[in-house]
């Protein structure tokens, strides 16, 4: 019975080996899917991508003129690092 227990408990860490490792795969394909909708849907509504677009460039116009009214607003100013 030795050495069945021990080519049983081979077994057993070949099998959790595996399933280990087909989480691991599971994890990154779905990851990988994540990305590319969440990069889909931003491609779709950032307007900032197409320059050629009147409310595109409306929109960079806003952005940029709004991070210097922050800037100017804030009592402190503090550098990065």
């Amino acid at each position: 019975m030795g050495c069945l227990d021990k080519i049983i408990g081979c077994a057993r860490k070949v099998k959790r080996s595996v399933n280990t490792w087909q989480l691991r795969v599971k994890a990154r394909v779905e990851a990988r899917m994540a990305f590319n909708y969440d990069r889909r849907v931003f491609s779709k509504y950032a307007g900032a991508l197409n320059k050629l677009d009147k409310d595109a460039a409306r929109a960079e116009i806003i952005m940029a003129y709004h991070v210097i009214e922050k800037g100017l607003t804030m009592p402190h100013y503090r550098p990065r690092l």
